[in-house]
């Protein structure tokens, strides 16, 4: 699967737990599960410019004067 593919599956597959975010049928942290669970199927870095939750990558942060 190309990187271009695998991020269109990913975003395919959150638009669904959006919309259950939405409706109330799961929580955040629920969210922030699947979130993770479906961008390592899909093989997104947690760092990814693509993913709905990013996490703060150490490494790439800096301070800008």
């Amino acid at each position: 699967m190309t990187k271009q593919a695998a991020v269109i599956h990913y975003k395919a597959a959150l638009v669904i737990f959006s919309k259950w975010l939405a409706d109330g049928l799961i929580s955040k942290d629920e969210y922030a599960l699947i979130d993770e669970i479906v961008a390592i199927k899909y093989g997104l870095s947690p760092c990814s410019i693509f993913r709905e939750i990013r996490l703060q990558c150490q490494k790439n942060r800096a301070i800008m004067a």
